[in-house]
């Protein structure tokens, strides 16, 4: 389907080649920039950690601004 505009794929094991569904990742433009703020983006396990921080990172931030 249709990605959200919010929305971008990456491929897990960093090889733009490598199109295997297991190695694409729909992921979050703010999460992709998270990643890349922090280098995140070195393996799979970093990259789905830092996803889980990111969102951590940004859901704290909505709460304060409450």
């Amino acid at each position: 389907g249709k990605l959200d505009d919010n929305y971008d794929i990456i491929c897990l094991d960093g090889n733009k080649e490598n199109l295997d569904i297991n190695n694409l990742l729909a992921i979050r433009r703010k999460d992709l920039l998270f990643l890349n703020m922090y280098k995140l983006s070195i393996n799979q396990e970093t990259i789905k950690t830092g996803i889980l921080i990111s969102q951590i990172a940004y859901k704290r931030l909505e709460l304060e601004k409450k």
